[in-house]
């Protein structure tokens, strides 16, 4: 089996590719905690000790380092064997994905609290955590939501707030009247996360 360095970075670089937003953001010590020992478990992973001395062969310092074994460089390298690796659901990513979802459903609400309707972000983007509307929706948000907490003695933010809403308006009523000249709905003519944008 090849195991030249650099294609198992482009190998690694294409299983990352394939996961979820939310998934490539997992900590580091999922990998190390929780992944290896998975594999090491299925077979395809193995831990050497290795240690060095230093201080004039007083002291030494031991640690674990992973290689593939011929099982696992056979499921990564073999040609034409497009056969996943199947381990078991870790605890830990368990509670990763209760938390993401958690973090998301309370997201949600915020921006349906704000008047935002919620409703045009794409299901995709809900379970993945991000995309171009949920992101243009959050930017809004959270700048509308840093005024008010930032406000100071001569209400500047304030009046920074009723000039973006102020705009929004302006355009949300020309999106209107286009949209009835061309019998189209609003979201047809300008899509809200673009409204917030242009704004």
């Amino acid at each position: 089996c090849n195991t030249d360095p650099e294609q198992i970075q482009k190998r690694i670089v294409e299983m990352k590719s394939n996961l979820k937003t939310y998934k490539k953001h997992v900590a580091v010590s999922y990998f190390t905690k929780d992944l290896l020992p998975a594999l090491q478990e299925q077979g395809y992973a193995q831990s050497r000790t290795q240690q060095t001395t230093y201080g004039g062969g007083v002291r030494t310092k031991a640690w674990s380092s992973y290689e593939l074994t011929s099982k696992g460089r056979g499921a990564i390298f073999a040609e034409n064997d497009t056969t996943p690796i199947i381990l078991p659901v870790l605890e830990s990513i368990r509670e990763y994905e209760k938390e993401q979802k958690r973090k998301m459903t309370e997201s949600l609400l915020a921006l349906q609290n704000a008047g935002i309707d919620t409703a045009q972000i794409p299901q995709e983007e809900i379970e993945e955590g991000d995309g171009i509307i949920i992101r243009s929706f959050r930017t809004w948000h959270n700048y509308i939501e840093l005024l008010r907490k930032n406000q100071n003695d001569t209400n500047d933010n304030l009046n920074r707030i009723d000039q973006l809403e102020d705009l929004r308006l302006r355009i949300d009523a020309w999106r209107m009247d286009n949209a009835g000249k061309l019998r189209i709905s609003p979201s047809d003519a300008l899509p809200d996360h673009l409204l917030l944008n242009i704004v």
